[in-house]
């Protein structure tokens, strides 16, 4: 008898301080048995949980009738199933959890195990997000590439065309002139961005970084209705630092600014 309750204990102990949540589901199909860390993943109590059924349970994991169809086939066929769903953990946030169902069969019970993958989940959201990006950046650069070739064709018959032309065309023609040479040089901001990042340690002028950041940003800001405006107020002129890192941190500021600001 003293040795029933002390492997009973020491089981019962065993089975509380298993990393992954347990259920066992008895004959009757409800829940005989969970541990502590199957009521924290499913977000209530042991006592709530104990003597529920298995469609509740259903419920609280948010199982489709489709995932109920794969469990069935699953369970009949290797008396064994995997899925993975999702519930919400309070506060608007969502957990990802992996459920493991394995059939009993001789005591016509079911036994299910609840392992939590949103840290994993998140990652790979993450990794595939950078890999979009990646990408997306790629394809930008090479669309700028494709643009500054018809750009440099219109400098050139820019600067032929005011050589050939009256003073008053020639007004129109060297704001056509100046503009082709601020998106060029948007373009030539847009591309060192984009290439990878190697470090390179040099005196830059602050002003000259900031005009140029204000130049790059300035149609991004029109989209949202803002105006950049530049006041120096610094004694600072120059500065020791990576130039595309520098710009990708105002760049990043000012971005972060612009989408902040409401109406």
């Amino acid at each position: 008898m003293i040795i029933e309750k002390y492997y009973k204990k020491k089981y019962e102990y065993m089975f509380d301080k298993f990393t992954s949540g347990i259920i066992i589901i008895n004959e009757f199909r409800r829940i005989e048995e969970l541990n502590q860390q199957a009521a924290i993943q499913l977000g209530l109590s042991q006592n709530q949980l104990i003597n529920q059924s298995f469609t509740e349970l259903i419920n609280i994991l948010t199982i489709t009738p489709a995932d109920i169809f794969s469990i069935k086939k699953g369970l009949t066929e290797k008396g064994y199933h995997e899925l993975d769903t999702s519930l919400s953990s309070g506060g608007g946030l969502c957990k990802y959890l992996t459920v493991h169902i394995h059939k009993i069969t001789e005591e016509n019970k079911y036994f299910i195990q609840l392992a939590d993958c949103t840290e994993k989940l998140s990652l790979q959201q993450k990794l595939a997000q950078a890999e979009s990006l990646t990408n997306l950046g790629e394809l930008a650069a090479s669309i700028a590439h494709e643009i500054r070739n018809p750009m440099t064709s219109l400098k050139g018959f820019t600067q032929l065309m005011l050589s050939e032309t009256n003073d008053r065309g020639t007004k129109y023609l060297q704001v056509i002139q100046q503009e082709i040479d601020r998106i060029d040089k948007i373009l030539n901001e847009f591309l060192m961005l984009s290439k990878p990042k190697q470090y390179t340690l040099e005196t830059i002028n602050l002003q000259q970084l900031v005009m140029d950041v204000v130049d790059f940003m300035s149609p991004q800001a029109l989209l949202y209705g803002v105006e950049l405006k530049r006041i120096h107020r610094t004694s600072v002129e120059k500065i020791y630092a990576d130039p595309i890192t520098m710009k990708q941190l105002l760049i990043n500021s000012i971005k972060n600014a612009i989408e902040a600001m409401q109406d």
